[in-house]
């Protein structure tokens, strides 16, 4: 799989996502994260789904590495993880890092799904966005003091003034 995707005959390997074994279906996943691949997102997307979350984790991984795109699929899967997978959390934020804007992102801060909240302070931090400030009251003490942390830790000076108030 890997040298068929280094060969660039990424056509020849997409029939192998329905492929029975999930372990196949997951270097698959991983081998289409090229951003040459942008044709591959909505297979990727639809192996959000997939009952294996080594292939969660490995389609989301692509699909950041692809780029800007839509958030919707990689927000429900945090909401239907539940924080339950730390690495699906950590594959799904580093994708809306990458795919959504920090201002897309702050503007979930009162999304119902305490999961989807973290799950965009994680991203932020990862843009090392000021906009983590709007998290610093949530209603989960979680969050909240991931966002702290993320400011505190990522020296992010324009929202220091903010945690210093939280």
């Amino acid at each position: 799989i890997w040298g068929l995707a280094q060969l660039g005959v990424d056509g020849e390997i997409l029939p192998l996502l329905e492929d029975q074994d999930s372990e196949i279906r997951a270097q698959v996943a991983k081998a289409l994260g090229n951003p040459t691949n942008s044709w591959a997102a909505k297979p990727l997307e639809s192996l959000l789904h997939d009952n294996s979350r080594r292939v969660q984790y490995f389609a989301a991984m692509s699909l950041g590495k692809l780029g800007l795109g839509s958030a919707a699929p990689l927000i429900s899967l945090l909401e239907t993880n539940a924080d339950k997978d730390r690495w699906i959390r950590h594959a799904a934020s580093f994708a809306l890092s990458k795919r959504t804007t920090s201002k897309g992102l702050a503007s979930l801060q009162k999304h119902a799904s305490q999961s989807v909240r973290m799950g965009c302070v994680l991203a932020l931090r990862h843009q090392n966005s000021p906009l983590l400030k709007k998290f610093l009251n949530d209603p989960s003490s979680l969050v909240a003091a991931e966002a702290a942390r993320a400011i505190y830790d990522k020296d992010i000076t324009e929202a220091l003034p903010a945690l210093a108030k939280s």
